[in-house]
Formats: structure tokens, C-alpha cells, sequence
């Protein structure tokens, strides 16, 4: 079945099936990807596939490569309406990254047509939730969904700022 924007895409994890749904083209990233919540130990039914669509999603990621066409096993297992609440663009977040010190820090966030810094270089808590601005494998995405991996997990505390935005001194790093 050919992927198109709504399909479902069935996975095999360790944890039992996970599904994400095609729901956005990222130009010039690539293809993004909503992570639906929960494992399965058999496929939904139908009711049940149109119960989960449209709940809210875990996060989004993007990836580039039409992986699931070079790679077993996944399986395309329809089409579904992507839900109002997932129609506008994601606002994704990413930072610059210091291979001296392995740490990314001075965040900034992107659209899908425009890019900014937050307010200081930080993270409101709100933005530290934002999906990353990063072009993931199939096997990563397995990774982090097996692991429990949230985006905000790649924010560290010094680096958001819990009430929203305030005087800040220097920009603070993130080890990554």
C-alpha cells in the first residue's frame, strides 16, 4: 500500500506494535510522523483505530528516508483523517550543537517556514515539550519508543524556564 498523508504505519517493538500516523510533508526535512500513544499486543479493530486517531499523539518526528520501504518488517495498515488538533504544522525545537563540548545549547525553534530564538536562548516549559528538530531512523524511533523517550527529555532543567519567560543571565548548555 502506497504511504500517503493519514496512512498508519504498524511497528514491532519489543513493547508490542506501535502505530504513527503520515501527517505532515517538512520541506525541507522530510516526512513527519505522528507517534501514537500505546503498544499492542494484537492490532486494534477498527472502532478502536478510530478511537486512537484522535486522541492526542505522544510527539512528532521527522524522518527523510521512505524507510518503510526498504525495511521489514512494517506494515501499512490503512488511512484515517488526520485529526483538527494535528492539522496546523508542529513548531519544532533545536539547538546548536558544540562538538568541543558534546552539548547543544542556544535553542531555537522552527515552523515549518520560519525560524526564531526563544526569549534569552531558553525554553519556556511548554517549548521544552515541543518535538525535536531532528531527522530520525526507523531504528531510533524504535529506540526511543521502547525506551519511553519524551522530546523533553533532551532538554536539560538549567535550560527551560519553569514560569515562562524572565531576566536571564548567560545562555545555558545541555549535554547531549
Amino acid at each position: 500500500m502506497r504511504i500517503t498523508i493519514g496512512s498508519i504505519i504498524e511497528v514491532p517493538t519489543k513493547l508490542g506494535y506501535a502505530y504513527l500516523q503520515y501527517s505532515h510533508r517538512s520541506r525541507p526535512y522530510g516526512k513527519t510522523l505522528r507517534v501514537l500513544d500505546g503498544f499492542y499486543k494484537k492490532r486494534p479493530n477498527k472502532k478502536e483505530f478510530d478511537e486512537l486517531v484522535q486522541k492526542p499523539h505522544l510527539y512528532y518526528v521527522i524522518t527523510s528516508l521512505p524507510w518503510w520501504e526498504d525495511l521489514d518488517p512494517y506494515e501499512v495498515i490503512g488511512k484515517y483523517s488526520i485529526p483538527d488538533f494535528a492539522k496546523t504544522f508542529p513548531t519544532f525545537k533545536g539547538g546548536d550543537y558544540d562538538s568541543d563540548t558534546g552539548k547543544s545549547c542556544n535553542w531555537y525553534l522552527w515552523d515549518g517556514d520560519k525560524e526564531w530564538r526563544p526569549e534569552n536562548g531558553k525554553l519556556t516549559k511548554e517549548e521544552a515539550g515541543y518535538p525535536m528538530l531532528v531527522i530520525y531512523s526507523y531504528k531510533s524511533i524504535i529506540k526511543k519508543l521502547e525506551r519511553g523517550w519524551r522530546p523533553e527529555d533532551e532538554v536539560h532543567p538549567d535550560d527551560y524556564i519553569p514560569n515562562g519567560p524572565q531576566k536571564c543571565g548567560s545562555l545555558s548548555c545541555v549535554s547531549q
